[in-house]
């Protein structure tokens, strides 16, 4: 993820699993392997952009897949559990401040 400007005030991106956050700075690189190496997920990658208090964020995100992404004709990802959920902001919170989406 890459940010392209700095907002006047707030805009950090919140790893709340790791109780880290990182504040927007314009030509920023923020790299991170979403993956363990046995191919599970690594919920210490969860992330959510806090609010923008002042100003606006832009970021340009990338994302590298290890396999070609498919879609499954059901609209839904093909191999994706029958148990999965998306995650929302709402269900994170950072340090006792909530995320709102």
């Amino acid at each position: 993820m890459a940010y392209l400007n700095e907002p006047e005030q707030g805009g950090a991106t919140a790893f709340p699993q790791l109780e880290y956050q990182v504040e927007p700075r314009r030509g920023m690189l923020l790299i991170w392997n979403n993956m363990r190496p046995d191919g599970t997920p690594n919920i210490d990658t969860l992330h959510a952009g806090l609010p923008v208090d002042r100003g606006t964020k832009y970021i340009i995100t990338k994302w590298f897949r290890l396999n070609q992404w498919q879609q499954a004709s059901s609209g839904s990802i093909a191999g994706a559990a029958t148990n999965a959920r998306p995650v929302s902001t709402n269900d994170v919170s950072v340090r006792g401040n909530s995320l709102r989406a």
